[in-house]
């Protein structure tokens, strides 16, 4: 039995500490260098009588001459994806050494409970450079924009209750040449005796008489009003050709490079100045739109490509939570003001989206902005509360809406309020720095360099 010492007590406030003990199990100089790595993601999975440990290891160098020019970065991330191998579980091996480089730093990186696939948040896409036991493609002519590929045919955003999409159509189209029929679930959106933009089963219901078409130039956006509030992952089900983002610039500059291909010119607007239509992967970083290129991806560990990817957009990193033991973790980005939820999942289709929304953290996207001594954040397995805590002392909590006994009133607006967001705060005893912050759904764990504090959560109160 842990030795296991009480600190304190006080109300539902408990403290304890905790002295643990590990045994190693494995030791082996992987890699060539010494260089140090921080441990960011480690599975454990089997297959039959054979058993994995998948590890993801990361470090950063600084870019050779020739690594600084084709990856326009003075220093790179490295991250090394190491598979251990064992068939009782006690005696370990290195099966399999993969390498991936990314010319920015990321916000997540984890392996699927298959071992399968890697998914990575960051500001830039990052490649395989190097596999033990299969060769790997060289992508540079992709990365350096040589590649047919145009981009999304269309983009499109979302609030809790309206779906806004944008499409570019050619030159000289009318409003009078869209075509528009929608259901309660089906959606079929083109132009006549043209090019259908969008059809299909979508993603949820809809109101087929609240609906809106504008076009300005080029562009064509569609409004749809959802039947019930939800954030959906994809607008027409199956399909992956739209790109989402809530960044207008973002969105301006990917209709800037589609609209010649809706023309025999290469530019159909001779006002504009420009010579021909530009890549955005042609901009430098410092030019006026500096994260071009900042997506949630997912490659295949075997086959070294990439299956899935999504626009982040203005969409800003919050924190990442582990809702579900059996799944990776989850990430949580900004919408608007909220902090909405979104789940890696294992995926075999490579229409099925690999990742859907699981919760929402009402204005905690505002919340968050305004802590400025924040040090980590995280959230409970069940989403009942997200927590924020500050670099020494100072923990705050935030409870998901519930109902009270005697509804109130809004005393400018006289509307009536059903259920309070309780907001609490817990000052620990320590002034050393924290260096760790764990929830579960009923308990949080808080780590000094001297003490582990363990606070007791329950729906009463901290």
């Amino acid at each position: 039995m842990y030795p296991q010492v009480s600190i304190k007590v006080h109300g539902p406030l408990v403290f304890f500490f905790f002295l643990f003990f590990f045994q190693i199990l494995f030791s082996s100089d992987v890699l060539d260098d010494n260089k140090p790595l921080v441990l960011t993601d480690a599975v454990l999975h089997s297959d039959n009588e054979n058993h994995f440990v998948e590890c993801l290891c990361t470090h950063v160098i600084e870019s050779t001459p020739e690594q600084k020019e084709k990856h326009r970065s003075s220093f790179l991330t490295i991250i090394e994806w190491v598979t251990l191998t064992s068939v009782d579980k006690i005696s370990w091996a290195v099966g399999r050494t993969r390498q991936l480089i990314g010319r920015k730093p990321f916000d997540y990186a984890a392996v699927d409970h298959e071992g399968l696939h890697i998914i990575i948040a960051a500001e830039a896409l990052f490649n395989f450079v190097s596999d033990s036991l299969k060769p790997v493609i060289d992508t540079e002519e992709a990365e350096n924009g040589d590649s047919t590929e145009i981009g999304p045919e269309y983009t499109w955003n979302q609030t809790q209750t309206v779906i806004h999409a944008q499409f570019t159509v050619p030159p000289n189209v009318t409003k009078a040449d869209v075509s528009l029929a929608t259901g309660y679930d089906k959606i079929n959106l083109g132009l006549k005796n043209g090019k259908t933009l969008l059809e299909g089963q979508l993603f949820g219901r809809i109101d087929p008489n609240e609906w809106d078409v504008n076009l300005t130039g080029q562009r064509l956006e569609l409004t749809l009003n959802k039947e019930t509030e939800g954030m959906w992952p994809e607008i027409v089900v199956g399909n992956n050709k739209g790109e989402m983002t809530m960044d207008d610039e973002l969105v301006k500059q990917i209709h800037d490079r589609l609209e010649h291909l809706t023309s025999d010119q290469w530019n159909p607007d001779p006002q504009s100045g420009l010579d021909k239509p530009y890549n955005a992967q042609q901009l430098e970083e410092c030019d006026a739109f500096p994260e071009e290129s900042a997506v949630l991806h997912r490659i295949n560990g075997d086959t070294h490509k990439l299956t899935h990817q999504t626009n982040l957009g203005s969409h800003q990193w919050l924190f990442k939570a582990s809702l579900d033991c059996n799944k990776v973790q989850s990430i949580c980005l900004r919408h608007d003001v909220d902090g909405l939820m979104w789940q890696p999942e294992n995926v075999v289709k490579e229409k099925e989206l690999p990742w859907k929304h699981v919760s929402t953290f009402n204005a905690f996207g505002y919340v968050q902005a305004s802590k400025q001594q924040r040090k980590f954040t995280t959230c409970s397995p069940d989403c009942s509360y997200a927590v924020i805590c500050d670099c020494v002392r100072h923990v705050y909590i935030y409870r998901q809406p519930s109902a009270i006994s005697s509804p109130l009133r809004n005393r400018k607006t006289g509307q009536q309020v059903d259920t309070v967001a309780k907001q609490q705060v817990i000052a620990l005893e320590s002034v050393d720095n924290i260096i760790g912050l764990q929830a579960t759904n009923d308990r949080l764990f808080i780590a000094t360099k001297q003490v582990l504090y363990s606070v007791i959560v329950n729906s009463s109160g901290v």
